[in-house]
């Protein structure tokens, strides 16, 4: 005898309309392993189509130079995009990297002294997930950026050899507002000008990403 109230049914049937249950499908996933392997020759990839491409446009432009017989004109234009990449990059690097430092050190290292809200809440957690790793992530991040910097600099190679170049030089008259050399304005005042810029710029970029960290590093809190 069974039980009054159950009944019996034929195996896999829905114990409410009596009809059989859809079977539950799972997606398959990719073990972790397979996964990072992936990701990393996809890396490669990306790594060797742009170093092909890089390395197939400096080989064209090399061979053109040297098919006009201006092979020093294509060294001398590489080592001044080298130079200003180098020298702007390393001081873009040590002045985001050492704002970011003193945004680190003075923030608080424990955990917040009030929780107003679950997502603060969440965010404090994932701080404290994340900052083991902040010590080579933040050099890392300000390398790229830096780099970024150094490239976009070193576009302005004509305009340093223009400087470079034409101190001393001038047309032997002089223009009656400023009372300046014409030669001034063609060598000098485009450099000066780019040096204004690019420190206004630096300076403003650093500014917004050290206002942005305390609040990533929990230094500003709400009250």
């Amino acid at each position: 005898s069974r039980p009054r109230g159950v009944t019996l049914g034929r195996p896999g049937a829905d114990p409410v309309s009596g009809g059989n249950r859809a079977p539950t499908m799972r997606r398959p996933s990719l073990p972790t392993g397979s996964r990072r392997w992936i990701l990393a020759a996809v890396a490669v990839v990306v790594v060797l189509v742009v170093a092909f491409s890089v390395a197939s446009s400096f080989y064209i432009d090399l061979l053109w130079f040297r098919e006009l017989q201006f092979t020093s004109v294509f060294w001398t234009t590489l080592r001044t995009k080298i130079l200003l990449g180098l020298v702007f990059g390393l001081l873009f690097f040590a002045l985001l990297y050492a704002n970011l430092l003193i945004v680190r050190r003075s923030s608080p290292s424990g955990p917040p002294l009030r929780i107003v809200s679950p997502e603060q809440e969440a965010l404090d957690r994932l701080r404290r997930m994340v900052d083991p790793y902040l010590r080579w992530v933040v050099p890392a991040a300000c390398a790229v950026l830096a780099l970024l910097v150094g490239i976009n600099t070193s576009s302005q190679w004509s305009t340093y050899l223009l400087w470079r170049n034409g101190q001393g030089e001038s047309f032997g008259v002089q223009e009656q507002l400023f009372n300046r050399d014409p030669s001034f304005y063609i060598f000098t005042l485009p450099w000066l000008h780019f040096l204004q810029s690019w420190v206004f710029s630096s300076l403003l970029g650093v500014t917004v990403l050290a206002g942005i960290a305390p609040f990533a590093w929990g230094g500003i809190q709400p009250t």
